[in-house]
């Protein structure tokens, strides 16, 4: 079936902001790093130079245009989730959700990095692109545009889903 309409740059903002709520609230998510050693001021700055050596690279890449693995990987799978392929945009729309990609990736690092040194601090991110992701009264990340919101999980929503869900099926099983 062939598209009638091409993806937009508004469109590709679009998803990629959600694509960054998701990331960062992931990342948040996720067990702080935990030293395996005695030696915590060695593991700590290991980590930090894991991360910064990332996030240079990740940097290159942003600015050859030329993209390792990981970040073309993540880009396919937003497009999947969001009912595109590859062969569904322009080769120019594909190299800007793959720079987008790659920004969101520099993004976690930091957040990453701004965990180690406190895991409560406000993270703000300092990509222009995701600046202006609005924050949500709960303290989650809302990205809006384009007369749709995107918001970062909300477990509370979810659990009452379920509940709602799981209560119809048991009622017509019983």
């Amino acid at each position: 079936m062939i598209k009638t309409t091409e993806m937009t740059a508004n469109d590709a903002k679009r998803l990629l902001q959600g694509c960054f709520v998701q990331a960062i609230a992931k990342q948040e998510t996720e067990p702080r790093f935990v030293p395996q050693t005695d030696d915590w001021d060695y593991e700590f700055a290991e980590q930090r130079t894991f991360a910064e050596d990332r996030i240079a690279e990740l940097d290159g890449q942003t600015v050859s245009e030329k993209y390792d693995g990981e970040v073309l990987t993540r880009v396919h799978g937003l497009l999947t989730r969001n009912g595109f392929s590859q062969h569904d945009i322009s080769e120019a729309r594909f190299k800007d959700l793959a720079n987008g990609m790659a920004r969101i990736l520099v993004e976690q690092q930091k957040l990453f990095l701004a965990r180690i040194e406190d895991r409560f601090a406000t993270y703000t991110p300092s990509d222009p692109l995701f600046t202006q992701v609005p924050q949500n009264h709960s303290g989650m990340v809302a990205v809006s545009g384009g007369g749709s919101t995107f918001h970062g999980p909300n477990l509370r929503d979810a659990v009452d889903t379920y509940s709602r869900q799981q209560g119809r099926s048991r009622a017509r099983k019983a």
